[in-house]
């Protein structure tokens, strides 16, 4: 596939990591999708979000929402009422990634904002819980 890549690397749970012991999972087989049938082939989507996983490693223990992969992470957010989140979402945990890919056109360099990537922080109390990420764009 010849899509735009985007690569999430990095992301973190603020409260749960203390140390990079055992982040990410290193045994993913270039060119094997991870999950069954990502990447195959061109799927003619012709939408602004990503097509498919190409590949994701998640840390150690990490798995909240992996049950409802690939759909999960591909295709338009959901949220439960304006102005709120959702738990629609997969986690990476430390040292977690992912790797998304686009069908053609894939991402076009425009005017204004070329790429929106959504997070679901949240607040419980007085602690936030945010998985900020660091991301990386290739062609």
């Amino acid at each position: 596939m010849n899509g735009l890549r985007l690569v999430m690397l990095g992301l973190v749970l603020p409260v749960a990591c203390t140390d990079d012991e055992g982040a990410g999972d290193d045994t993913i087989v270039a060119g094997e999708p991870v999950v069954a049938g990502s990447c195959a082939d061109d799927l003619g989507h012709d939408d602004a979000f990503a097509d498919c996983i190409d590949a994701i490693a998640p840390a150690p223990g990490i798995d909240f929402g992996h049950d409802q992969l690939p759909d999960i992470v591909l295709g338009p957010p959901l949220i439960a009422a304006p102005g709120m989140g959702s738990l629609d979402v997969a986690s990476l945990g430390c040292g977690g990634r992912i790797t998304l890919a686009f069908d053609p056109p894939g991402i076009e360099d425009g005017d204004g904002v070329d790429l929106l990537v959504f997070e679901n922080a949240f607040t419980a109390g007085t602690q936030v819980f945010a998985e900020p990420a660091q991301v990386l764009v290739s062609d």
